[in-house]
C-alpha cells in the first residue's frame, strides 16, 4: 500500500484500511482467462509487451477514432495498465505520431514491456487450480438462439435452415438458424447489410448498418 497514514492539520492520524478483495470469479475461470490473455501477448495483438515470462497475460485496447490506446497486463506479482493519449483533449486522433498510428499494441505495449523489464520483480506463474471449469451449454456452431426464443421456435417448425427439408424463415439465418439481429457483429451471423449510397442530388440518406468496437 502506497499510503501508510494521513496526518490531519489538527493532529488526528488516519490509517487507511488495507485492501479488502472479494472473489468474483472462480479460480478455474480466472485460470482459463489468463491462458487466453497469455496467448494474446505471445501471438496476438500484444506481442510487443511480452518479456518472455510465462506467467504474463494482457490485452490491448484502442478507441475507434485512435484518440486513446492502452495495454493492460499482469503476472502473479504485478499488474499494470498503460494509457497513451492527449490528457488535454479526447478529440486528437493519434494517426500520425512519430510516423505511425498508435494502437494498443504499439507504444502502450512497448512501454509496458519496459516497465516489467525494469521493475525488478521475478517471473512467476499462476498455479493451475485443481477445480475444473464449468462450461455453460451452447446453442449451435457459433451463437445460436437460446431455447424458447422466436428464432429457435421457427427453426423447430421449419426443420432448421440449411437442414434437410428445412426452409429459411423471416428472422432466420442459414449460418446457424438463429436471429441475426439478436447478437453482436462477429458472433457467427451473416454480415450486416451495406448502407445505400447517397442519392445523386446530394440529399440525406437513411440506412441501417452495423458497427464493431475496435479491439486492436
Amino acid at each position: 500500500m502506497a499510503i501508510a497514514k494521513v496526518v490531519m492539520p489538527g493532529g488526528k492520524v488516519d490509517h487507511p484500511q488495507g485492501p479488502q478483495p472479494k472473489r468474483v470469479l472462480s479460480r478455474a475461470v480466472a485460470w482459463q482467462v489468463t491462458r487466453l490473455l497469455h496467448d494474446n501477448i505471445t501471438e496476438g495483438t500484444g506481442t510487443a509487451a511480452y518479456t518472455g515470462c510465462l506467467g504474463q497475460a494482457g490485452k490491448t485496447g484502442t478507441t475507434d477514432d485512435e484518440t486513446d490506446a492502452w495495454f493492460s497486463g499482469y503476472q502473479p506479482n504485478l499488474a499494470t495498465a498503460v494509457w497513451v493519449g492527449y490528457p488535454e483533449s479526447n478529440a486528437i486522433s493519434m494517426t500520425s505520431v512519430h510516423g505511425i498510428t498508435v494502437f494498443g499494441g504499439t507504444f502502450p505495449a512497448e512501454i509496458w514491456h519496459g516497465v516489467y523489464e525494469g521493475a525488478g520483480v521475478p517471473c512467476e506463474e499462476f498455479d493451475e487450480p485443481e477445480e475444473e471449469i464449468e462450461w455453460a451449454p451452447g446453442y449451435g456452431q457459433f451463437t445460436a438462439a437460446p431455447p424458447g426464443s422466436k428464432a429457435a421456435k421457427a427453426k423447430g417448425k421449419a426443420g432448421g435452415a440449411g437442414e434437410a427439408g428445412g426452409e429459411e424463415l423471416p428472422g432466420q439465418s442459414s449460418v446457424g438458424g438463429y436471429d441475426p439481429n439478436a447478437y453482436a457483429p462477429g458472433a457467427g451471423q451473416e454480415p450486416a447489410p451495406v448502407p445505400p449510397l447517397p442519392p445523386e442530388d446530394g440529399g440525406p440518406t437513411l440506412g441501417v448498418g452495423g458497427g464493431q468496437a475496435a479491439g486492436k
